[in-house]
């Protein structure tokens, strides 16, 4: 993870869990997902190209707002890990991403079952490699996602989402889009 959004995180996470438990504002989650079938396109080369990645995974650790009985506002740092994608043997793509993510998450407290819509910014790192070069690129990014899932009353909650992840520089255009499932765990 990046060292500054790794230090971004800890600061907010650290000042917001001393209060959490005088004010009971809300509560620490993390969770792990994986990527599936994640679609990678890519733009500003000869012909742009477009392939499915291996299978990628998220690490995210946040914190989620008790802001209404049937709406909670979660702010997270994530770390993606976009999976391989070889394009017609010409290149091949490696990603890595940092983010920094608002999630505000729809509570039905009948049933457990929940539904988030995600918003993110941070780094993205790339690597692109042909048969006779290799570069490394770094560039601003933004994620947007939807998700559900069913939070068990033990801490623990599972979903499905879907989430594009997009870099529109003068260099280049990258597009990373897919489902994913993960579970997640809430002190």
């Amino acid at each position: 993870m990046n060292k500054s959004a790794f230090r971004l995180a800890t600061l907010l996470i650290g000042s917001l869990s001393t209060s959490v438990y005088a004010n009971n504002i809300g509560h620490l989650y993390f969770g792990a997902d994986l990527n599936i079938n994640n679609e990678i396109k890519l733009d500003g080369f000869l012909a742009p190209l477009t392939e499915v990645s291996d299978i990628g995974y998220n690490a995210h650790l946040g914190f989620l707002f008790n802001t209404h009985e049937l709406v909670n506002l979660g702010i997270e740092a994530e770390y993606r890990q976009l999976g391989q994608s070889n394009h017609s043997n010409v290149m091949i793509y490696k990603g890595s991403a940092t983010f920094i993510n608002i999630k505000p998450k729809f509570v039905n407290s009948n049933t457990q079952l929940y539904s988030a819509v995600l918003l993110g910014i941070g780094k993205v790192d790339s690597h692109f490699q042909t048969y006779d070069a290799t570069m490394n690129y770094r560039s601003t990014g933004y994620q947007y996602g939807i998700e559900v899932g069913y939070d068990f009353k033990s801490g623990i909650s599972s979903y499905l989402g879907y989430k594009a992840l997009k870099i529109n520089e003068e260099i280049i255009e990258l597009t990373s889009t897919g489902l994913y499932a993960g579970m997640s765990y809430s002190f």
